[in-house]
């Protein structure tokens, strides 16, 4: 039963007898002998009353059921129409309730749908930040790899710039094709070749700490020349 049926049988009663009716035996001598009349009246209906013989005057809904199922019909018109608020009541909680359950469902649907579209949008920001830390992370790898080279041309040049004080051996002094920075005692000589060979010769034999600095061909610093050796 929907609401409108709901609504339509409520304003029917509404309109009719006051309740509750009740079945009543008819008589007022016009029945024929023999036979018994039933109706239906409402007591509570402000034209009911009854007399001092304890009979009733009362407002009759209606009249006239005889037969073998006279009682029966009598006593279903009156249990209907008694029921019908109850029924009516329960008909609107029904419906209330089918209604609370309707929007039940359907905020949970959108709900559910929330929260899919949230745990899309989450996974999808988990996602893009795995791959930005995946790039951060190339990127020191990289970055470290390239400080750790810069690292390394440092301590070269500045082993090229402090030089040695360990004179060069005669082959390391035959395969640089440039000069030698010699300092010591306040002085500052630019050799090569066989003077280089020579002052590096009384370097080791006076046991003198001389500098030694490998000078390119344009006379700047380089690295110390790496001497073959021979198998």
């Amino acid at each position: 039963m929907d609401t409108s049926e709901t609504t339509r049988l409520r304003a029917l009663l509404e309109r009719a007898t006051q309740t509750p009716w009740e079945v009543t035996e008819i008589r007022d001598g016009r029945q024929p002998e023999g036979v018994e009349e039933l109706g239906v009246f409402a007591p509570c209906d402000v034209r009911s009353y009854q007399k001092p013989d304890e009979t009733w005057h009362g407002a009759l809904i209606c009249r006239g059921m005889d037969g073998p199922t006279r009682a029966a019909n009598a006593a279903l018109i009156v249990a209907a129409v008694n029921a019908l608020p109850g029924l009516l009541d329960a008909a609107e909680q029904m419906q209330l309730a089918r209604d609370i359950h309707a929007d039940y469902v359907r905020t949970s649907d959108e709900n559910a749908r929330r929260g899919a579209a949230a745990l899309i949008a989450l996974t999808e920001r988990a996602e893009r930040a795995e791959r930005e830390r995946d790039d951060l992370a190339a990127t020191l790898e990289t970055r470290t790899a390239e400080h750790a080279l810069a690292m390394a041309r440092v301590r070269e040049l500045e082993a090229i710039i402090a030089g040695r004080t360990t004179p060069p051996t005669d082959a390391e002094i035959a395969a640089h094709d440039g000069a030698w920075l010699v300092s010591g005692r306040g002085l500052a000589l630019a050799l090569s070749g066989q003077k280089a060979a020579d002052c590096a010769y009384n370097a080791r034999s006076a046991g003198a700490e001389w500098r030694w600095i490998a000078l390119d061909a344009d006379g700047r610093p380089c690295a110390w020349p790496t001497a073959e050796v021979s198998r």
